[in-house]
């Protein structure tokens, strides 16, 4: 009785034992998950974040548009376009579009006009070694090593690199499962920035900024269309068909550097530009409800706008 008495004392341990063993198991399963969910999402932000870089640097592809928050693809739109060149109606896809056909018709001995020649660096290390930290459904890319296209054609590398180029620090959000890039637009192209356009085109509209010149040269003139073509007449030569006309907030021709879209009293304050067939510019702000144009020549020139006057 004895020997059963044990047998049956070491079965149960024994089947208690598996039972926990199996109680164990089951409950390591889910903490092993968030591991393996973890490394398929890294997997993922990187891919999207390669695509990403990629045809913001070398292919133009709009694809890229499909991977960005609506705050993304207007910090797209920044990059491609620049400042200087800002309408409230372009779409990610027609900035990227008009980059490409940009990036076709520049003359390949440029530095920075084969970018496809350096797409072999920007795979191997420029991707490679970025640093990747995520917390939760957001993360953010640093680049560790870059190469950035100047305006004068030129480039430069590292750490400066780095510094300059908006993708040195790129943010990422995930949403419905998927890593979509979300950096935050600057100067004009930020909600503050927005929001000063709107009001300064809304004011600019229809109207004609008047440049006084010394003889000989005679008055200059833009009339800013409502449809966003413009008139201009220019050293006594009238352009019925100028260019589109962009307004930039919070630059200054004066000084050629980005400042607050609104000055310290609240009022709208930029540029406006028309750069075709002849380029015209000039330093505006809104005081109550009324636009200041100033020239930007030295001395400066008496400078008048217009409002409703543009006859378009």
């Amino acid at each position: 009785m004895k020997f059963i008495d044990e047998m049956l004392v070491r079965f149960s341990l024994h089947t208690f034992v598996r039972r926990m063993g199996a109680v164990v198991v089951v409950l390591a399963l889910p903490l092993l998950a968030p591991t393996l969910t973890d490394a398929s999402s890294v997997s993922q932000l990187r891919h999207a974040f390669d695509e990403t870089f990629l045809s913001l640097r070398v292919t133009r592809t709009p694809g890229a548009c499909s991977l960005a928050t609506a705050q993304g693809r207007i910090s797209m739109i920044e990059m491609m376009r620049g400042q200087e060149h800002y309408l409230p109606t372009t779409t990610c896809e027609e900035a990227f579009s008009e980059a490409q056909q940009e990036f076709l018709a520049r003359d390949e001995q440029e530095a920075c006009g084969t970018a496809e020649a350096f797409k072999p660096f920007i795979k191997s290390t420029i991707l490679k070694n970025a640093i990747v930290h995520v917390k939760g459904k957001r993360a953010t890319i640093q680049l560790v090593e870059d190469l950035y296209c100047l305006p004068n054609g030129t480039f430069v590398r590292g750490a400066a690199a780095v510094r300059m180029d908006p993708m040195g620090i790129s943010r990422w959000v995930r949403r419905r499962g998927r890593w979509l890039f979300n950096n935050a637009p600057t100067g004009t192209y930020s909600p503050t920035g927005r929001k000063s356009v709107a009001l300064l085109r809304s004011a600019l509209s229809g109207g004609i900024i008047t440049e006084s010149a010394p003889p000989p040269y005679g008055n200059s003139a833009a009339s800013f269309c409502a449809n966003g073509s413009s008139h201009l007449s220019w050293l006594g030569q009238f352009t019925p068909n100028g260019g589109s006309w962009y307004v930039t907030a919070g630059y200054s021709v004066a000084t050629h550097k980005l400042e607050s879209p609104f000055d310290a009293q609240g009022n709208p304050q930029g540029a406006v530009f028309v750069y075709e067939p002849i380029a015209a510019e000039w330093d505006i702000k809104l005081v109550g409800g009324t636009i200041v144009a100033s020239s930007a020549t030295y001395p400066p020139e008496p400078t008048v706008f217009q409002p409703g006057a543009a006859g378009c």
